[in-house]
């Protein structure tokens, strides 16, 4: 489709369908960009666990682990033994050590050979009962880990009873080598819902500061696991996306054309924003209309054709922009908005104000209109 070309463009007959999502708690993992991140995953995991650090909590977590142990085989230097966890023999402890990234290289040549790291993510022992947790945990990586080295490891340490868990978002299926070196697999909805068991939902609401704030970073962590891609309903994306599709169903040329002039709008606003811009230049000098701030942008603003020329003046401390448009919401495309200094927020009567051009106005008239409204807004906010 050519500038001028008046032929009839066929567009959408039904309204496109809306994705509605539920709106979600603000959430400090998502604000800090470590949803998918293992290592914060681990970092909180040991904190929670260790009935020793200050977040109030004893042994809640631990002991909501051993429960989703429970039954789990026990392992040795062979890998899977006969014998099974009975977790209540091991609730309550307060004796529980929690290391991260524990190295398990020497214990087994397959390690250094092939370069892995042979790191544990999270190691929970307990000298006093006798027992050693490993937990590999596994937010979206494959599980390819060296298994037998962890148990092996633990195993050189002397610990009579030893488990190995994988952890993750949902059920792992494990190989058969993988089989033999891992007591069994758990999720984090296993082992959230095993603690809210434990504490018989009260949802931990207690006055103590460390408990408190505790108990919220803990839920914010079980909700973004719980937001995971594996366990997501996508039944209202799926329709979004059918709607989409069958309301464009013969549309494809008619949507080409608006594209295509789409990008003809963006150039020939860029293009001539640039005209303009070199003109209100020359003339803002010749007035001695001195600026302390210019800049220019453009691009789409709702994929309409969209660009701006700002300039803020010395003696009013006045932003004003000349505004060209496309979009068919404004009374023209040719506009002013201003605001005091660089706030942003406009002056009730000039945000998006015609300054009586046109398309049809040639480069010079559009610069000279916007400079006497320049000088027309700074007598009226002098600053």
């Amino acid at each position: 489709m050519s500038i001028g070309d008046d032929s009839d463009i066929s567009f959408l007959d039904v309204p496109l369908p809306r994705l509605s999502r539920r709106r979600q708690r603000v959430n400090l993992y998502e604000v800090l960009g470590i949803v998918d991140s293992e290592l914060a995953a681990d970092r909180t995991l040991a904190f929670f666990l260790d009935p020793n650090e200050r977040h109030g909590m004893g042994t809640s977590l631990i002991d909501a682990l051993l429960v989703t142990l429970d039954g789990m085989q026990v392992l040795d230097g062979t890998g899977r033994t006969e014998r099974s966890l009975d977790a209540n023999s091991f609730l309550g402890s307060m004796s529980w050590s929690v290391e991260r990234q524990v190295s398990a290289q020497g214990v087994d040549e397959t390690v250094s050979r092939l370069d892995w790291s042979g790191l544990i993510d999270i190691y929970l022992t307990n000298r006093e009962l006798d027992i050693v947790i490993i937990i590999e945990n596994k937010i979206w990586a494959a599980l390819n880990n060296p298994l037998e080295s962890y148990t092996r490891h633990a195993v050189n340490e002397g610990y009579g009873t030893v488990l190995l868990t994988v952890l993750a978002p949902r059920e792992h299926a494990l190989l058969a080598e993988q089989r033999r070196w891992a007591s069994g697999t758990t999720t984090y909805q296993s082992l959230f819902d095993a603690l809210r068991n434990r504490t018989n939902n009260s949802g931990l609401n207690e006055s103590d500061r460390d408990r408190a704030r505790s108990t919220a970073i803990l839920e914010q962590f079980e909700e973004i696991r719980e937001r995971s891609q594996t366990v997501t309903d996508y039944s209202g994306e799926a329709a979004f996306i059918h709607g989409f599709r069958k309301a464009l169903e013969g549309k494809g040329e008619s949507l080409n054309q608006f594209y295509e002039a789409q990008q003809q709008l963006n150039r020939l606003f860029r293009e001539r924003s640039q005209r303009i811009g070199a003109l209100i230049d020359e003339i803002l000098a010749h007035r001695e209309l001195t600026t302390i701030w210019v800049a220019h942008g453009g691009g789409t603003s709702k994929h309409w054709a969209y660009t701006w020329s700002a300039y803020q003046f010395e003696q009013s401390k006045n932003s004003i922009e000349l505004i060209l448009d496309a979009s068919p919401d404004r009374v023209s495309e040719i506009t002013v908005k201003a605001y005091p200094g660089r706030s942003y927020q406009f002056y009730p009567d000039l945000d998006h104000v015609p300054i009586g051009v046109d398309w049809n106005s040639t480069d010079a008239e559009i610069a000279e209109a916007f400079v006497e409204k320049v000088a027309e807004i700074n007598a009226k906010y002098p600053g």
